[in-house]
């Protein structure tokens, strides 16, 4: 009877110590801070899109329960014909200063670009949707080009302004590497 007990505590200890060694974050290795290139291909077509994708950040300020644990990142697709820009997020962004047309939410916020004056700029979201996507794709790659850092603002729902920065260093190189997935 002490042997089990014995080992009924040794198995205990153990699988206490493997839950906090999993929960514990392990430092960077530089990784998580690099553009990611990723590709899909349309089962059915065999069409390509590359998406050069940002390192995934959270609000500079926690948000509470549900939203605290919310990341977000941007995307850059191509298909070879077509370019787009958005925003994704782990939970479904809950914006409250929105209005609807199309069957979209339509949301207009300050952005700011590096050290530059904050600018309104408007994004759309489909009901339901993770993503917020850029209302002008060209404009906003370019300036994910030209610039060292994005910082947006959202009204966030029982949150308030809620800010989430992005760093855009790589982002040149990785939306020129998708770009060349296509050229002849």
């Amino acid at each position: 009877m002490i042997k089990s007990k014995a080992w009924a505590v040794v198995v205990l200890l153990f699988f206490t110590v493997m839950l906090l060694v999993s929960c514990v974050q392990t430092p960077s290795n530089g990784s998580s801070s690099q553009w990611k290139i990723v590709s899909e291909k349309d089962p059915m077509t065999g069409k390509e899109v590359w998406y050069a994708i940002s390192p995934k950040v959270k609000s500079l300020k926690p948000m509470s329960f549900p939203y605290n644990d919310t990341e977000a990142w941007i995307g850059i697709g191509n298909d070879g014909t077509n370019e787009w820009i958005y925003i994704g997020f782990s939970t479904i962004p809950n914006i409250e200063d929105f209005s609807i047309g199309n069957g979209y939410l339509i949301i207009t916020t300050r952005v700011k670009w590096d050290e530059l004056e904050p600018n309104y700029t408007t994004f759309y979201q489909k009901v339901g949707s993770n993503f917020l996507h850029f209302a002008n794709y060209d404009d906003s790659i370019s300036k994910i080009m030209q610039h060292k850092r994005l910082l947006l603002e959202l009204d966030w729902y029982g949150n308030g302004l809620v800010y989430f920065e992005f760093p855009l260093e790589g982002a040149k190189e990785a939306i020129e590497t998708i770009r060349s997935k296509f050229r002849n």
